[in-house]
């Protein structure tokens, strides 16, 4: 169980660096997206390296990070039981049998890593083990599919806000919304002008139409 725990520990601890960046490397992303669009920019690099990054702006990347840390840590912690509850579970069985026989315990460790590394064992921990979250409606969500959820809406946000946030700081409302020949309901938004932040009169606000 002390192994489970720290190999689970270590993987959290490198969900976190990895998620720090990507975060961190999106909301410039957006920034830069903007810096383009508005010709303060003449290349996507020079867009990158002329993208601020001041104290607002990283304690807006940490607020990101540590809302979508969160959310990823509950799908890991529900792993984290799930594993270790089978393996309580296989433990229990190898010591019920072991001390009707009376066994060493050196006989039943060795029993039990047996066990512990028996295929039918791995092939039940990938099936019963990851459930990430179940939700609302009881439908489970594996850790990977829930993960990829997660991050693929975090990052998105974390893209909008540094667009947001820069064009906020070099004095922008006004923008046009892309035109990409949607078939859904978006199909009714393109081409539209739209208030980023609510400044200019007469306009749809960005909030109002998300």
């Amino acid at each position: 169980m002390r192994q489970i725990n720290y190999w689970l520990k270590e993987m959290d601890g490198q969900v976190a660096k990895e998620l720090e960046k990507l975060i961190k490397k999106t909301f410039k992303e957006g920034q830069a997206y903007h810096l383009l669009s508005v010709k303060e920019a003449k290349t996507w690099n020079e867009a990158l390296n002329s993208a601020s990054f001041n104290r607002i702006q990283r304690e807006k990347v940490q607020a990101l990070f540590a809302d979508t840390y969160k959310d990823i840590l509950i799908a890991t912690e529900n792993t984290s039981e799930s594993v270790k509850a089978l393996v309580r579970d296989q433990v229990k069985k190898v010591s019920q049998y072991h001390s009707l026989k009376n066994t060493r315990y050196t006989q039943q460790a060795e029993e039990l890593a047996k066990e512990l590394s028996k295929k039918g064992l791995s092939e039940r921990i990938s099936k019963e083990g990851f459930v990430g979250i179940e939700d609302a409606r009881g439908r489970k969500w594996d850790l990977k599919t829930y993960s990829n959820m997660v991050i693929k809406t975090k990052v998105n946000d974390a893209y909008i806000n540094g667009m947001m946030h820069e064009s906020q700081e070099k004095g922008f409302d006004l923008a046009v919304i892309s035109k990409h020949g949607a078939k859904d309901k978006c199909r009714n938004w393109e081409g539209m002008v739209i208030s980023l932040h609510g400044k200019t009169k007469g306009y749809i606000t960005y909030k109002q139409a998300r």
